[in-house]
C-alpha cells in the first residue's frame, strides 16, 4: 500500500513498507482458548537491523487509556 524511506539514500537506510494482510493460514494449535493467537506457542522473533534477530519472550500487557 505504501513504502515509507527511512534515511538518506546510502548504505545503512532503508524503507518501511506498510500493507494490508488479505489471508493468513494459522494452525490450530497456536489459538487459545479465547479464539486470540498464543504467543507463547508461536514463539515470535523480532527482527533488529541487518542480519539480527531476538527471541520475544518477555511478553506483558499493557491496557490502553480511554
Amino acid at each position: 500500500m505504501q513504502i515509507v524511506p527511512v534515511g538518506e539514500p546510502r548504505p545503512g537506510s532503508g524503507n518501511i513498507v506498510i500493507g494490508r494482510l488479505v489471508y493468513a493460514h494459522i494452525a490450530e494449535e497456536a489459538w487459545d482458548a479465547n479464539r486470540h493467537i498464543d504467543l507463547h506457542k508461536i514463539k515470535p522473533v523480532s527482527r533488529l537491523a541487518g542480519n539480527d534477530y531476538a527471541p520475544v519472550h518477555d511478553i506483558f500487557t499493557l491496557k490502553r487509556p480511554t
